[in-house]
């Protein structure tokens, strides 16, 4: 991402995930003129188990789209479909600060400064159980009263606070939460 708004992709693309609208590698990186070659002010690629997607904020109206591997709604967009190389909105059209895509799912800190995330519903990533919602393309609001400036998914995600308070949920395989236990929150 340039100073003044520009994306440029390289690297793998099966999914689309260059935004390029084309599905070929690409070893040299490019502008992208998805979305009309609007400026961007973030992105973020998936994670590794994932990988194969891309999402990013738009300068001048601060909406979350995404493209590329859909297969758990990781992009926002419904149906799973891959290929989409259009950096559409996600649904609802969220306005976000910042965000952060992660294995399997994405999430976004609003302009209100309360979070969202969408895609799979592993580990309990969207703070409700897995039973309840296993996973979607709608972004659903983190639930508690806590306001956020930070966001970072991974298999599990972690939120700053404007307070500066640290919060971090999800799977717990390795310890990465910090909670001297393997329990999951």
């Amino acid at each position: 991402l340039s100073a003044v708004g520009v994306l440029y992709c390289a690297g793998e693309n099966a999914y689309g995930q260059l935004a390029n609208s084309r599905t070929a590698s690409q070893r040299v990186a490019i502008p992208i003129e998805a979305g009309g070659g609007l400026p961007y002010r973030f992105v973020s690629a998936g994670g590794p188990e994932a990988s194969g997607f891309t999402c990013v904020i738009r300068a001048v109206d601060s909406i979350v789209g995404c493209t590329g591997r859909n297969g758990v709604y990781q992009t926002g967009h419904t149906p799973t479909t891959d290929y989409d190389t259009l950096l559409a909105p996600v649904t609802g059209s969220l306005k976000a600060l910042t965000g952060s895509t992660g294995r399997g799912h994405s999430c976004a800190v609003a302009l209100d400064r309360s979070l969202y995330c969408w895609g799979l519903n592993d580990h309990e990533l969207f703070g409700v159980p897995r039973t309840t919602l296993p996973w979607t393309h709608i972004p659903q609001r983190i639930p508690g009263t806590a306001t956020f400036s930070a966001v970072s998914a991974g298999s599990h995600t972690c939120a700053v606070s404007t307070l500066e308070e640290l919060f971090c949920w999800g799977s717990n395989a390795s310890g990465q939460l910090g909670i001297g236990t393997l329990d999951t929150l």
